[in-house]
């Protein structure tokens, strides 16, 4: 009679990739949104000089000057944030393709792929633009142009920023909020309605934003709670996935090797 000839496979790692993967996105994201909202608060700066004297040309000018000499002090923590920020979206990608990977192909995972895809790589191109337009603000306010041309390049600046951020949101938000019945009952309903929220919330940002309403206190929850809490949460249904996966293979092989 012949014995077995399975053998055990190696045990997996300790710290699976998507774990790392998942984390490390969400504690950028979650960083970002604290040197943001310390920033904005004025908590790790000094606070913007005081208009002072009239709106004659002369004192709008010296005013100005005195506002940029004040925003080349922040510039500093403003790449930091981005810096972070950019960092996380990667890992908020990676994480995006993984669990599409492991969705049934159908035309709605197609569409919040591609929604959620656009969002990520919407937020990464107006972080870029708008820090690379603050570099060149500071150079010129610190090269004597003249301040209402570097005025201008700011307010331009800022309202791309503010309106590339806010479509990003809303299609990043389309796409969460189509992951729910995308998914279907085949995932834990936890994670779905984790999604389905984190999806709506990212609409209501985005709508803030277009409608150029004050965001800070949603775009720091999104940031430092919501976004977060959706990729550690998806890195571990991904895990899941890999490891239930892993083991129905190691099971079939070790029925198919018995004597």
């Amino acid at each position: 009679m012949a014995g077995r000839t399975s053998m055990k496979s190696p045990s997996r790692a300790t710290t699976p990739l998507m774990t790392v993967i998942s984390w490390a996105g969400a504690a950028a994201i979650f960083a970002a949104a604290v040197v943001y909202g310390l920033l904005e608060q004025r908590i790790t700066v000094d606070e913007p000089p005081s208009w002072v004297g009239d709106s004659s040309p002369d004192s709008v000018e010296a005013n100005l000057e005195d506002h940029y000499a004040w925003f080349a002090t922040t510039l500093g923590q403003e790449q930091i944030a981005a810096g972070l920020l950019l960092t996380g979206l990667l890992a908020a990608a990676v994480v995006v393709l993984l669990v599409a990977a492991r969705l049934p192909s159908s035309p709605l995972r197609q569409l919040w792929l591609i929604t959620a895809m656009a969002g990520l790589a919407g937020w990464a191109w107006a972080e870029i633009a708008v820090i690379g337009a603050y570099r060149a603000v500071e150079q010129m306010a610190a090269s004597g142009n003249p301040i209402e041309t570097v005025n201008a390049v700011a307010f331009t600046a800022d309202t791309q920023a503010g309106y590339t951020q806010g479509i990003a949101s809303l299609a990043l938000g389309v796409g969460l909020v189509l992951l729910g019945p995308a998914a279907g009952w085949s995932q834990p309903r936890a994670w779905v309605a984790l999604t389905v929220v984190v999806g709506a919330l990212l609409l209501l940002l985005g709508a803030v934003k277009v409608a150029e309403q004050d965001e800070l206190w949603i775009q720091v929850a999104v940031g430092a709670i919501a976004l977060p809490a959706w990729l550690v949460a998806s890195g571990h249904i991904v895990n899941r996935t890999e490891t239930t996966e892993g083991s129905s293979d190691e099971e079939s092989s070790s029925y198919a090797t018995r004597g």
